[in-house]
């Protein structure tokens, strides 16, 4: 039962009834942690259900964060069967995304665009709600899809909770925000009677005051005193440290469960998912049984209505898990999810990941296949992690520094996240020989130059054309790599804007095997010399841009950049001011920056 939330109820019904009556919508519920904002999303669904409407449940998860796309697979999964009846580049869209099949990674704003298909077919046998609890935990991806949904003029309504933080409404395309309040002074004391009936009124009194309204500090402080302290037969401390306190508890409470019900928990936090199926493929069912028994009687989770998923009650108490868990018992957990049978190759790489204690080039391998997937796809703070913890199991100093620096130079190319930069080309510094180590180190080195406030473009570009050309003589050189040292090179020259710096660029470009990419090209003619751009160029940079839909990040920048004084830069808005909307959500830092200054041109240029 609930206290004190009939007003709070009766406005997310009459959304709910609005999403089905007028078409589509959403709504943010806002509160301070522990003020029933997932008991209210239950008994808000639980309603809906009762009405006929079908409920799409997915909760972040801290541990997911890095697993692109985990919260869209928690929605969708119940309406996979659907996908027979989609178009086949949005079916290709979704199995490649969901990693039900291996393919070239779409577009973010096409993963949108099929999952607003799915959802709008299912919506045609019974209106939809989607459910979203702790929504600032969903990954990027998932986040970003959600947030880009066209809801309007649908049955399909989204209901989401997360912490009273306006950095989770920025930007969360919700329509309607609710900030749920304390309970008031009346509600408040009934929850408490009912759920400690025996307590004295000098010590009711005192937790009233202590909780504020708080729901889940009115359940859970009582339990965290002695049986002499509920009694009044002793005395209660001066200072109730109650957010401290409030984790002893979860905490406590997960220590008395059995060692394999605490086992069960651990992997159900680390998984992520919430499907039983996980558990059950892991474990004996007996086990996996008296483990659900045993959370459920202690109050930390309940099961849905099919029994296929569990939902912990409240988001500390996954912290709670972890917290009690020692690091040897972590890293045995997720050895065991990695050998899940249906488990995809993602979650399985990193868990294998967490698992690892020593350097494995096996692993670390995997990572680094991983990181060129994620990078390829647009998920460059994926690409990044995974680099990272590449490096860190990698058992040759070579293939060490090779990693690190590719993640020290993503990490300011695309992030724009500096931090950690010095450390990563530390880590390469053990390499000295001319490789593509060497170059990436270099590449790193120079946007760390120019990009951590000191803005030296002279030392940036003495440092990347030595190794650039350097590179030019080693048959052994990626082609990418070489690539990524000459399209900085031309950004370095355009902002230094000497002859000096532009004629060793046009030297290196032209001793470039195969012949340098379109992109290249471009941004040497037009951006270079737009003066003197030729027609064919410029017809060419046109073809360039109306691809721009497709492309990834880095592209639109560079193509926007090569376009930006030939009078280009309108037809390149559109491509940008989705890369704009994207790097809100932090994924690329540093192309946001970019694409906001070419933005800024634009209407500078137009009189916006």
């Amino acid at each position: 039962m609930l206290y004190g939330r009939d007003h709070d109820l009766a406005v997310i019904s009459a959304f709910v009834d609005g999403t089905v009556d007028k078409g589509g919508g959403s709504l943010l519920v806002t509160g301070d942690a522990g003020v029933g904002k997932s008991a209210l999303l239950h008994a808000a669904a639980a309603r809906a259900v009762d009405g006929g409407v079908r409920v799409l449940r997915a909760a972040g998860a801290e541990f997911e964060g890095d697993l692109r796309f985990a919260g869209l697979h928690q929605i969708l999964h119940p309406l996979l069967d659907g996908l027979a009846h989609l178009s086949g580049r949005h079916r290709n869209v979704l199995t490649v995304a969901l990693g039900f099949a291996s393919g070239q990674a779409p577009a973010q704003h096409a993963v949108t665009g099929a999952t607003m298909a799915l959802l709008r077919h299912a919506s045609r046998a019974r209106p939809l709600l989607l459910a979203i609890d702790d929504l600032p935990w969903l990954d990027r991806g998932s986040a970003t899809v959600l947030r880009s949904l066209d809801l309007a003029a649908t049955r399909i309504g989204m209901l989401a909770v997360t912490r009273d933080d306006h950095s989770a409404r920025r930007g969360s395309g919700v329509t309607r925000v609710h900030e749920l309040a304390p309970l008031d002074d009346q509600s408040a004391a009934a929850l408490l009677t009912d759920r400690f009936p025996a307590l004295p009124p000098e010590v009711r009194r005192r937790l009233l005051a202590e909780a504020l309204g708080n729901p889940l500090t009115l359940q859970e402080l009582p339990a965290a005193l002695d049986a002499a302290q509920r009694s009044g037969s002793a005395p209660l401390p001066h200072v109730l440290p109650l957010s401290r306190r409030l984790q002893a508890v979860f905490t406590s409470r997960v220590a008395e469960l059995p060692p394999s019900s605490q086992h069960l928990l651990l992997l159900a936090v680390l998984d992520g998912t919430g499907d039983l199926s996980t558990l059950r493929s892991l474990l004996p069912d007996h086990v996996v049984t008296e483990a659900l028994r045993d959370a459920q009687e202690a109050g930390l989770m309940d099961l849905d209505r099919a029994k296929t998923r569990l939902d912990f009650r409240h988001p500390l108490i996954r912290s709670a898990v972890v917290e009690l868990s020692t690091a040897g018992e972590q890293r045995r957990a997720h050895e065991v999810l990695a050998r899940r049978p249906d488990g995809d190759e993602e979650r399985r790489t990193w868990h294998l990941a967490h698992a690892a204690v020593e350097p494995d080039e096996q692993v670390a391998e995997l990572l680094e296949q991983l990181a060129r997937q994620a990078r390829g796809r647009g998920d460059v703070a994926g690409a990044v992690a995974a680099f990272t913890r590449a490096a860190a199991l990698s058992p040759d100093r070579r293939d060490r520094s090779r990693r690190a620096a590719a993640a020290a130079y993503l990490g300011t190319d695309a992030t724009g996240n500096l931090l950690d930069v010095p450390r990563l080309l530390e880590a390469c510094r053990p390499t000295h020989d001319a490789d593509a180590t060497s170059l990436t180190t270099t590449l790193a080195a120079a946007h760390h130059l120019l990009l951590s406030g000191i803005g030296d473009v002279d030392s940036a570009y003495r440092l990347l054309i030595k190794a650039v050309d350097t590179g030019l003589s080693q048959a052994d050189i990626p082609h990418d790599v070489l690539q990524e040292g000459l399209y900085t090179l031309a950004w370095i020259s355009f902002f230094g804007a000497r002859a000096e710096l532009r004629e060793p660029l046009e030297r290196a470009v032209a001793r470039l095997t195969p012949r340098a990419p379109e992109s290249l090209a471009l941004l040497m003619s037009c951006l270079g010399d737009p003066v003197h751009t030729s027609l064919p160029d410029l017809r060419r940079l046109d073809d360039a841009v109306g691809g721009l839909a497709a492309a990834d990040p880095v592209e639109v920048i560079r193509i926007g950049m090569a376009g930006q004084y030939v009078g280009r830069l309108k037809t390149c808005r559109p491509a940008l001011q989705r890369l704009l909307e994207e790097g809100r959500e932090g994924e690329h830092v540093t192309l946001t920056i970019h694409a906001m200054n070419l933005l800024s041109r634009h209407c500078y240029e137009s009189g916006e």
